[in-house]
């Protein structure tokens, strides 16, 4: 479920951040006014999504604390940026303390053991001890993170998948410069990549085509309506573009105008117009198609 979108423009000096609201638990669904992008320091942001998103949120805290501890150690001021390859770390790490730390809940803690122990004498003690191994090591968390954020004045994005093969893993995403989570995300990626998006794309053309992607993957399950869209820039900006006037009144209004069309009559008239389907059955006018049309003159 959910669909989270980021792309890098304006020659890597800007992010487009967009996130629907949908969460839910199985069947049940809802869209509240809460928002799935969070700060994990200055220049740097979360999106997510996920079946159980619960534990992103100890991911978020133990990020957090191992940058604090990073800039004790550098003696740097806590509030100042953090590096691409601190983020990609941080994030790992925090992720991996996760998954272990349920892992041991999960399968040493009701039989007495800390992950610690086991691993320094499990082998000798417990008759068990490969099938165990094998379960902490295969358990994931049912999460994607997307993590966009400035480095050196540049713009960055990097994923983590929390299952699959390459859990627990970041990717970088510097070309194409655009990425999408969840699942509206490969209906995201098609409409970026069908747009030919870049990090040279301009301010306003990039947050088009980005909110055109999380409109276009909203024909996946699980996708919510309602929408928020942020713009951050490399020299200090954050702008939370208004769900009303530019989301709902402005930038759906130009995907009304260049979202995929219906057949209209001059296009029905050149497929008509095929001679090797001489013998089938033309294609005529349906009502619903009358008000595509205008869309397909010149």
């Amino acid at each position: 479920m959910t669909c989270c979108v980021v792309a890098v423009c304006d020659d890597g000096k800007t992010i487009v951040m967009i996130a629907d609201r949908m969460i839910g638990i199985g069947i049940i669904e809802s869209e509240p006014n809460i928002s799935k992008l969070r700060e994990l320091h200055k220049d740097w942001w979360v999106l997510f999504s996920g079946d159980n998103i619960s534990s992103i949120f100890d991911i978020m805290d133990y990020a957090k604390e191992q940058i604090r501890e990073i800039k004790k150690r550098e003696h740097s001021d806590l509030k100042s940026p953090i590096s691409l390859q601190i983020a990609m770390k941080v994030i790992e790490d925090s992720y991996q303390r996760k998954r272990v730390n349920d892992a041991e809940t999960l399968y040493l803690k009701p039989i007495g053991w800390d992950i610690g122990t086991f691993n320094a004498t499990g082998k000798d003690c417990l008759p068990d001890f490969v099938d165990i191994k094998e379960n902490i090591e295969a358990y994931s968390l049912p999460i994607e993170l997307l993590i966009a954020g400035f480095s050196e004045g540049n713009g960055y994005l990097f994923s983590l998948s929390g299952s699959g093969t390459e859990k627990g893993i970041t990717q970088r995403h510097d070309v194409p410069g655009f990425y999408s989570v969840g699942s509206g995300g490969l209906g995201a990626l098609y409409m970026l990549y069908y747009r030919e998006m870049s990090s040279q794309k301009p301010v306003r053309e990039a947050v088009y085509y980005t909110m055109e992607a999380k409109l276009f993957g909203e024909q996946a399950g699980g996708v919510g309506v309602k929408t928020d869209a942020y713009v951050a820039t490399a020299d200090g900006k954050f702008i939370n573009l208004d769900e009303k006037k530019t989301i709902d009144r402005t930038l759906v209004k130009v995907w009304n105008k260049l979202r995929p069309h219906w057949i209209g009559q001059q296009s029905r008239e050149l497929l008509n117009s095929i001679p090797e389907l001489d013998g089938f059955p033309e294609l005529k006018k349906k009502e619903k198609e009358e008000t595509e049309e205008k869309e397909e003159k010149p």
